[in-house]
């Protein structure tokens, strides 16, 4: 991770997608669209690079 981890981390669980950390982390988010969100971005990058390389 490249940001700020709380010294107290509450909510993390063993039954949780990367074992709660994403919502631990981002206070209102979801492991859920956090990942939307990401696919999203690595989407739009690889269409980028693919048309770059085109270029």
């Amino acid at each position: 991770m490249h940001y700020l981890i709380p010294p107290t981390l509450i909510g993390l669980g063993d039954h949780l997608p990367m074992y709660g950390l994403v919502e631990s982390t981002s206070p209102g988010l979801s492991y859920e669209i956090v990942n939307a969100e990401l696919q999203q971005v690595l989407a739009a990058l690889s269409d980028a690079l693919y048309s770059w390389k085109q270029a």
